[in-house]
């Protein structure tokens, strides 16, 4: 059970009509083109980038606790234009379900995403870290298990979709499932090509002890 509801207050509720509106109709938009994906949605509370909260109650929530039970989660369009129609809730999904969700340090990301030939599944810009869409049944390489940031994300936990605002910032997609017509990444090529960047960041940090970070290698 959550606790008693809070009352409202001018701080938390004071975000600009136009721009609220405009935020729940794009938040719609995309709630509705996931289901179109067959992706079921959960609403979120409504976050301003520094506080979130139950639309209705104003109760304080986590930007990852949802509205509805987790049962409720949903592709029913009719459903999904109910829970979107008056405030900007951010747009959960359940991991585990259709796909699992690696994170990966943004700098290693970009790295690794042009080191591979084939797409790479819908790939998510998050301020804790880019979040690959991959295939269900995906096991963290041992090589991977103690590399900060690099994280797969617990079975049964929701996270974010774009274009939900959360504490640290605004999710995004960098190749959305549009994109890739809905086909997740491959968990073995992306870990793989992951670890090949990080030994090749080693190797060159020891043929070359001397090197400032983003300095060429072999550079006078």
């Amino acid at each position: 059970m959550r606790g008693p509801a809070l009352k409202p207050s001018r701080g938390n509720l004071a975000m600009p009509i136009a721009a609220s509106r405009h935020r729940t109709e794009s938040l719609l938009d995309a709630a509705v083109a996931y289901a179109e994906l067959g992706w079921p949605v959960l609403p979120g509370p409504v976050c301003d980038g520094l506080a979130s909260w139950h639309p209705v109650t104003v109760e304080p929530l986590g930007c990852c606790e949802p509205t509805a039970d987790d049962e409720q989660a949903t592709t029913d369009l009719t459903v999904i234009a109910e829970w979107w129609a008056l405030y900007p809730r951010i747009i959960l999904t359940a991991v585990g379900e259709l796909f699992d969700v690696l994170r990966v340090p943004t700098p290693a990301a970009s790295q690794i995403t042009g080191l591979m030939s084939l797409p790479v599944g819908p790939v998510a810009l998050a301020a804790d870290g880019v979040r690959f869409f991959i295939e269900r049944g995906a096991a963290l390489a041992p090589e991977l298990t103690k590399v900060h940031g690099v994280e797969l994300l617990r079975p049964g936990g929701l996270t974010p979709l774009p274009p939900s605002r959360v504490k640290p910032g605004v999710v995004s997609w960098w190749i959305s499932p549009t994109a890739t017509k809905g086909r997740l990444g491959d968990a073995v090529r992306i870990q793989a090509a992951l670890i090949e960047f990080m030994r090749a960041g080693t190797h060159a940090r020891t043929t070359n002890p001397g090197r400032r970070d983003g300095e060429p290698v072999g550079r006078a």
